[in-house]
């Protein structure tokens, strides 16, 4: 039926247009938000577009995300004009996200160090890495990181998308990042934009980005700056926030643009240290969901930064608490921290009994705080968010990270990062360790090897402050090396789009065959359906992507064989009679098909032209083969036709006539609709055939004072070209003409 309202509900929408008295839309079924949202609107589908839907065809309308079925709109009114041919699944406000911005603990937060001066380990033995600020990272003893180091699991062959402010891989004197696998990644506020020239400039817009890819993959044993816990790896940015373009920048359409690219890109990992400062409608959670639950369907884990209001509401926040996005929290060892205090006109640090007004003296942890710290002895940070969105825990306070800013309190390439943000990273390259030990680890795995090696730090099992405790990479290791080396690719879990005879699902970033034979599936994950399948039982396997998976095992599909082809008889040379409502049919050209009806006895007159005919597909079979019929006779030259409207007080009935004086039946398009009082449409009759006897005919409608009764004809339903001489012909009733 899908194929018949769209025609009728674009005749209708088109003759609006053209009747001044219309002055509002009929009820919809869709729930739609207010118009005037300063941001946009996001939509998203049940089910695949049909083929006439053609984005580029209509203006105001964005393709998000093709493999989640999701767009962008600037005003309601544009989905409104496409709502008839796409099946709406919710419409919601674009929302903003914010950076997840580390709070003032106890105003001692932030330590600050310079490449000149560090301070000097208390254990005078040999350092394991010769970074200058390795005795700063009191994270890597307390994660026990060196158990993936000193087994060779850096992140090697692992792509990791970084969802931030961008990163600036090179800035003053820093060049830790060097020698680090960098792609180019995208701007995505430029791309939402339109604004090609800085499409690939993903350089940080503040610092944030950068802060967090070092923790991750800044590089270690160079004898400068910090040691990235995951220097191998490759690290794809997708810069969300840029104060040069884009009034999307940290928005949902941001978010899930990102996301969608991730997932095409093959990112194994993805780091989100970002989030919404308001609780969000259930439309739009719901949203993020739908992103969320496609991107990870071929392995992809995603990292989110839980948040930093535990010194206020506990909010939730979103992608967070998004159900298959692990959130982290952070902690901090249960102990006091090393007293540093900063010279600013010497850029030096010394002992607080030297420090002047003009210093600022802080707390902060070093590798000595917790060297031989009990692996439980660590607690949540006072402004580490706590709420079910926790899932885990990672060090987040003081974690030296790369600075890219340049301000008086900014004024070293290496900071002290505070944060969930800060946590998130961490982590994420536990999960970048676990894919490349087992690259066939999902979601759902990491979870419960997260779950089975987590340092338990509050109630036993889990609780809303630390999650399931505090992640823990030499308990990670040891779980992870008793796994099989290899297990199967997931199971495909692929579907039949009955209306565009293909196979819709496929997950990105795989090969697969079909029956044993290589197939190249689209980039939109879907492949067509050949001739030979149908009628048959099919068998989809996904391929092994690397030495750390097997073949999937099979997905059998039951391909139905196609129904037969219509009959049609074409009579006195341009009529066809006893199309159903199962058939559609068009002219040569043009785009749009038209539904027969249910009754056998219909006949529709064709102009000439040659037509196609086909059982029409449904949502469990496919169409028929077409059958193409060509209609040829002589038409009149010129069209001489008049339309009536009649009313009658004493029945408050209307009838409608149409006098034919060509003296010849004509093909051609009647539509007499009726108004209320406020220009709503109330009623719609349409006339196929204009015989040369002529049309009269009453109204299948009962009037009532104010109703506008209107009478226009038109080449077609396709054309909507109106007939030469025709005039549109119109009544209102008056008050008093009725007996209501």
């Amino acid at each position: 039926m899908k194929r018949r309202i769209i025609s009728i509900t674009i005749v209708v929408s088109l003759i609006l247009s053209f009747l001044p008295v219309y002055a509002a839309d009929t009820a919809s079924v869709i729930d739609y938000p207010a118009e005037g949202a300063e941001l946009g609107y996001l939509f998203s589908l049940k089910s695949e577009p049909g083929i006439a839907f053609d984005v580029d065809s209509y203006n105001g309308i964005e393709v998000v995300s093709e493999m989640a079925n999701i767009y962008f709109s600037d005003t309601i009114e544009h989905i409104k004009a496409v709502e008839d041919i796409i099946d709406i699944d919710m419409i919601v406000e674009n929302w903003t996200l914010s950076t997840i911005e580390p709070q003032i603990y106890n105003n001692t937060s932030v330590s600050l160090f310079s490449n000149e001066t560090i301070i000097s380990p208390i254990n005078t033995d040999e350092l394991y890495l010769n970074d200058p600020f390795y005795e700063q990272m009191w994270h890597y003893d307390a994660v026990k990181a060196r158990a993936f180091r000193d087994n060779g699991i850096d992140g090697q062959g692992i792509k990791v998308g970084i969802i931030d402010s961008g990163i600036t891989k090179e800035f003053k004197d820093f060049c830790d990042f060097e020698d680090t696998n960098f792609c180019t990644g995208i701007n995505i506020c430029a791309k939402l934009d339109k604004t090609d020239e800085l499409l690939y400039d993903t350089k940080d817009n503040q610092s944030h980005g950068t802060s967090v890819a070092s923790i991750i993959c800044a590089k270690a044993n160079n004898n400068y700056g910090i040691a990235g816990l995951m220097d191998g790896c490759t690290v794809i940015p997708y810069k969300v926030e840029d104060y040069r373009c884009s009034v999307f920048a940290n928005s949902g359409y941001a978010l899930i643009t990102a996301i969608d690219m991730a997932y095409k890109d093959g990112c194994d990992v993805l780091n989100i240290s970002r989030g919404t400062d308001e609780e969000l409608p259930q439309s739009q959670i719901d949203m993020e969901n739908k992103i969320v639950n496609k991107a990870i369907e071929n392995g992809m884990i995603i990292m989110a930064a839980s948040g930093n209001s535990g010194d206020e509401d506990n909010h939730i926040e979103y992608p967070a608490a998004c159900d298959n996005v692990i959130g982290v929290g952070a902690t901090r060892p249960n102990c006091e921290g090393e007293s540093i205090c900063f010279d600013f006109n010497t850029n030096m640090l010394k002992p607080q009994n030297e420090a002047t007004n003009e210093d600022i003296c802080l707390v902060g942890y070093i590798r000595n705080s917790v060297q031989g710290f009990p692996d439980n002895k660590y607690a949540k940070v006072d402004f580490s968010t706590a709420n079910e969105s926790v899932f885990i825990s990672a060090p987040g306070i003081n974690i030296p990270a790369a600075e890219c800013r340049t301000s008086r309190f900014y004024p070293n390439s290496i900071t002290s990062f505070l944060g969930t943000s800060a946590a998130t990273p961490i982590v994420s390259s536990a999960a970048i360790g676990v894919k490349q030990m087992r690259p066939y680890v999902d979601t759902d795995m990491f979870k419960e090897i997260l779950k089975a090696t987590a340092v338990d730090l509050e109630d036993e099992g889990y609780d809303i402050n630390t999650g399931y405790g505090m992640v823990n990479f030499e308990r990670i290791y040891n779980y992870v090396s008793q796994m099989p080396l290899t297990a199967p690719e997931k199971t495909t879990d692929v579907s039949i789009d009955y209306e565009n005879e293909q196979l819709t699902g496929f997950p990105l970033n795989r090969a697969y065959t079909v029956n044993g034979e290589n197939v190249a599936v689209s980039e939109d994950g879907t492949l067509q359906i050949s001739e030979e399948w149908f009628g048959t039982t099919i068998e989809i396997v996904k391929l092994a992507s690397s030495e750390g998976y097997e073949n999937s095992l099979p997905q059998l599909i039951d391909i139905p064989a196609r129904p037969a082809s219509p009959k049609v008889e074409l009579l006195e040379d341009k009529y066809v009679k006893g199309i159903g409502s199962d058939i559609w049919y068009k002219e040569e050209n043009e785009a749009n098909w038209q539904s027969g009806y249910d009754s056998e006895d219909y006949t529709i007159m064709l102009k000439p032209g040659t037509y196609t005919f086909m059982v029409k597909d449904t949502d469990k079979s496919f169409a028929s083969k077409p059958v193409v019929v060509v209609v040829d006779y002589s038409v009149p030259s010129e069209y001489d036709i008049e339309t009536d409207i009649e009313y009658n007080e004493t029945t408050d009935m209307c009838s409608y006539s149409v006098k034919n004086n060509t003296g010849d039946d004509i093909n051609a398009a009647g539509i007499v609709v009726v108004y209320d009082k406020s220009g709503i449409l109330r009623h719609l009759e349409v006339i196929n055939i204009f015989p040369s006897e002529g049309i009269t005919k009453e109204l299948d409608y009962g009037l009532q004072a104010g109703n506008t009764v209107k009478f226009i004809v038109w080449n077609s339903l396709q054309s909507m070209k109106p007939k030469e001489k025709m005039k549109l012909s119109e009544y209102t009733v008056k008050a008093g003409e009725t007996n209501k």
